[in-house]
């Protein structure tokens, strides 16, 4: 199954943003860094992953897909800077972006539930490619 690139772009926004240094004093900026840290020891561990350790990969998947879902319903710190007229839209366009996200994460469970390594390492691969080309859309200059 195919994953749209547009929910790995949003994902990318999270772990671009949590990268550059961003304060964690906003909810959404601390479930930023929750996804960095989970999807860093992830993107690490299943660069050589171990049949052993599947519940470890999945455990981290967990809090990846916590992080995002509870993120969905947040409000980026851009949304100040849209136009009062605009800025429902561009929740919107958020949300419809950490659905996808969570939908890629679901697939990225399944591949190592399945133990289908090279598929994980496949969804790990295209979310760090993803994530420099989306931060653009819904991260504030002033972060």
């Amino acid at each position: 199954m195919k994953i749209p690139t547009r929910s790995f772009a949003i994902f990318g926004v999270l772990l671009i943003a949590s990268a550059t240094g961003l304060r964690a004093d906003t909810e959404l900026e601390g479930r930023m860094q929750s996804m960095k840290k989970a999807f860093k020891e992830l993107a690490k561990s299943l660069e050589q992953p171990v049949a052993a350790d599947q519940g470890k990969y999945l455990n981290l998947i967990s809090q990846l897909h916590d992080a995002a879902a509870k993120a969905r319903d947040l409000t980026p710190e851009k949304a100040e800077e849209i136009p009062a007229d605009k800025r429902p839209d561009f929740i919107k366009a958020f949300q419809k972006q950490m659905d996808e996200t969570v939908a890629a994460i679901d697939l990225l469970k399944k591949d190592v539930a399945d133990s289908d390594w090279a598929g994980a390492q496949k969804q790990i691969a295209a979310l760090k490619k993803d994530q420099k080309e989306g931060h653009s859309e819904f991260r504030s200059e002033k972060q």
